[in-house]
Formats: C-alpha cells, structure tokens, sequence
C-alpha cells in the first residue's frame, strides 16, 4: 500500500460463505507498534472500504480475524493477511554526453504528508543502472546516495550509446522505485 496522496479509499476484499446471503465475516487491522488500528466488516459482501489516510501510522498492519459466520450462522475459519503502508517514491534520471563522457544525475522524491505533495528525498540509497542496447537485462552500474538536495550525480567514460536509469531502495517507511531510462 503506498501512501501518495491525502485520502485513498482502498477496497479489501473478501470470498467464501460469509460474502453472500446473510453471512457476515470481520477482520481486524493491527499496526505492527499502534495496536488495534483498523475494522473491516463483510456484511453479506465481497468488498469493503479501508479509509486510509497520510497521516496514519507506516509500518505493517495484520489483518486478523473477527469472526465469520455463512447465512445459517455457521462458524467459518479465517485467515490472516499482511500489507505494508509507505511513502510512495519517485525517482527521476537525466543524461548528457560530452564526447565519451556520460554524466548522470539522479533525483529521488518522496510524498511528503506535511506538503500533500511530492518532495526531494535526502541521503536516499540507489544505484544507476545500465542495459546494453538491444538487450533486456539491466545491470549495476555504481552504488549511489543523494545529497541533502536529493540528488546524486556520476560520470563515466563510455562510447557506447547505452540505456541508464536510477533505481532507489526501500526503507520501512519509503516504497523503492525506478525511474524512466534515458539513453547516452
């Protein structure tokens, strides 16, 4: 679940006997540090809305069970599912070429809850990446971290036109992402 907005309503879903008729079934959503967070309630339902909102706690949440009953009141098992809420990432490349020198730069962003919008992420972990044209495969080109404005840049010696792009990784609180290629 990545958080890149102020409210997202997202749809759980649910199957089985508690889904139609009369049947019923309810899982609770507990944050991994803040407990008890959320209730999703199947009332003769396949679908529920989860509000979620950019100041809620990141981290992982557990859905356990509640109870769950078919129309002739039956009890039903459940089961238990994970998710993970962060930051949604966002990453951008640009390129120039000064005869065999190919000059990279990265900038790494994030949603920002204070904003409600997008900004440079500082220190942020990545690496440029490359891919030989006409192929399909990426490779690493160099281990990077952007500075305190968010962003990084490397330069390299290479007369071959390739593919390069920045890729950051994930924390516990930042989705990990791949910016578009440019070509140099």
């Amino acid at each position: 679940m990545s958080i890149w907005k102020p409210y997202q309503a997202i749809t759980l879903r649910a199957s089985g006997p508690c889904t139609y008729g009369s049947g019923w079934g309810g899982w609770y959503g507990y944050h991994s540090t803040q407990g008890l967070s959320a209730v999703a309630s199947f009332d003769h339902t396949s679908s529920t809305i989860w509000d979620v909102y950019d100041w809620d706690d990141l981290g992982g949440y557990t859905w356990r069970p509640g109870g769950a009953y078919d129309s002739s009141y039956n009890e039903l098992s459940q089961n238990t599912v994970s998710t993970s809420v962060r930051l949604h990432g966002a990453a951008w490349i640009s390129s120039y070429r000064s005869g065999s020198i190919v000059t990279l730069t990265g900038t790494a962003l994030t949603y920002s809850p204070t904003t409600e919008g997008f900004v440079k992420r500082a220190y942020a972990a990545g690496q440029f990446q490359y891919r030989d044209r006409g192929t399909s495969t990426w490779r690493t080109l160099v281990g990077v971290k952007t500075g305190s404005n968010g962003t990084v840049r490397f330069q390299l010696r290479n007369n071959v036109a390739r593919d390069y792009r920045f890729a950051t990784y994930s924390t516990p609180t930042i989705w990990d992402v791949v910016s578009a290629s440019t070509t140099r």
